[in-house]
């Protein structure tokens, strides 16, 4: 349970103005829930959106596109790629993150994540 809570804060969190402090916490919060349980995909897309906000891309596409695949929801497939656009769009792969946020919308244009990213 506490992982999911973690995770839950830590993804809540990522839509609030960000800071230096705010960003260490979020980060502390979705490693805590990672480190607890790294097979949940909710917990790995959450991680890997922490990990592409907070400067590490790469390593976030290779967590998000892990739990890409486990995930059967329309709305956590694209929050997933959501957040799939951001990580391509900090390494500069703008045609990556085009296509990305396409499928998002494809698969769920009321997410949330994909209507505020």
């Amino acid at each position: 349970m506490r992982a999911l809570l973690l995770n839950n804060y830590a993804e809540a969190a990522l839509f609030l103005p960000p800071d230096a402090d705010l960003l260490r916490e979020i980060y502390t919060c979705a490693q805590q829930a990672y480190v607890m349980l790294p097979w949940h995909d909710a917990i790995e897309s959450t991680w890997g959106a922490v990990l592409a906000h907070t400067g590490r891309p790469k390593l976030a596409l290779h967590h998000l596109q892990a739990a890409l695949a486990q995930q059967d929801t329309a709305a956590s497939k694209a929050n997933t790629l959501a957040f799939m656009a951001l990580a391509h769009q900090r390494l500069g792969a703008r045609e990556e993150a085009a296509a990305c946020m396409a499928r998002a919308v494809a698969v769920d244009s009321e997410s949330y994540v994909v209507r505020h990213l």
